[in-house]
């Protein structure tokens, strides 16, 4: 997962840290990209654990620095516009909760007859 603010990781938990921005954006492509083979190899109740000696194991690709670059340079671009998305989506969840309020409000204040 991507995060815009930093995140402490919690016990049991495995925190890769890559050098890069190239990296990063490459690394969670594979992962992404390989969920089901490391799904495969998952444990506990709802499949979502994993020993790190597994994880150590799994091999991830690693192409040129030219190609991990270049893929950085679009994937970025793909990120932007996804968390521009779901930044107005919230802000139109907010404006529709804000309205839905206010007309409610105004109807109670119809109904009991109290000046709006």
């Amino acid at each position: 997962m991507l995060t815009t603010t930093p995140v402490v990781p919690g016990r049991r938990t495995l925190a890769i840290y890559t050098e890069s921005e190239v990296d990063r954006m490459w690394l969670l492509h594979s992962l992404r990209y390989r969920r089901r083979e490391l799904t495969a190899v998952t444990q506990g109740e709802q499949a979502r654990a994993m020993r790190r000696k597994d994880f150590s194991r799994y091999k991830i690709p690693w192409p040129t620095d030219a190609v991990r670059r270049d893929f950085a340079r679009r994937a970025a671009a793909l990120h932007d516009l996804a968390y521009a998305s779901a930044k107005e989506r919230h802000v139109m969840e907010e404006l529709v909760v804000h309205e839905l309020e206010k007309e409610g409000l105004a109807r109670l204040t119809s109904a009991s007859g109290m000046p709006s």
